[in-house]
């Protein structure tokens, strides 16, 4: 299921906090970060929540918060994208563990300076397309790795809450609704969803948050 967020204030820390307050109802609500800034930043908003938060600073073992998260109930801030998994000791199949899942903003990371010099030099004027292209194909990989931090078989399901505007409608929602067209987003970034929760209407909840 997702549910995006085409309505983003000024501040868009607001926005996030806003959101994961309304939408954290209890369970595990895991939030995906680009870097440890923002988590800093979101933890110091999230203090007074009202349920335990896991806060992935910057040198802290990430494998002792994940055993922390499995054992209990509440929020997970954490720039993993990939890499490590929130799932039941069971015996397998193992299902994953997440309710909610935010990404709060889409991974974009700076072009290394190198690699840009590189691709000017190789490609002349046409270099910031190819930088663009490629930037945007790992940002289609990291996300789809995020969401793979909450679906982990088969039969999982996770409500996944996109924080940022530049995620665009998926098809059957446009398909439902006409006048969500016109609505901004790039449509490359659909790619990240795994294509058996894409073409299924059934996977999709839509929900405008203000």
């Amino acid at each position: 299921k997702i549910i995006e967020n085409k309505k983003p204030s000024q501040n868009h820390f607001d926005d996030v906090e806003k959101i994961i307050k309304s939408e954290y109802t209890g369970g595990r609500m895991l939030v995906l970060m680009p870097g440890y800034k923002d988590i800093e930043e979101m933890a110091g908003r999230l203090k007074s929540i009202g349920t335990t938060l896991y806060v992935h600073r910057r040198g802290s073992n990430i494998n002792d918060l994940r055993k922390k998260f499995i054992d209990n109930v509440g929020i997970m801030l954490t720039v993993y994208w990939e890499g490590f998994n929130i799932v039941g000791t069971s015996a397998p199949p193992r299902r994953g563990l997440i309710d909610k899942l935010v990404i709060s903003r889409l991974p974009y990371g700076q072009p290394n300076p190198t690699k840009k010099d590189r691709f000017k030099y190789v490609y002349g004027d046409k270099a910031e397309g190819w930088i663009h292209m490629m930037n945007t194909t790992e940002v289609i990989r990291r996300t789809y790795q995020g969401i793979g931090r909450a679906i982990r078989g088969t039969y999982d399901s996770c409500n996944t809450i996109f924080c940022d505007g530049r995620f665009p409608y998926p098809k059957v929602m446009l398909d439902a609704n006409p006048l969500l067209r016109n609505q901004p987003g790039k449509k490359s970034l659909i790619e990240a969803i795994p294509l058996r929760f894409r073409n299924n209407p059934k996977n999709f909840v839509l929900k405008l948050l203000p």
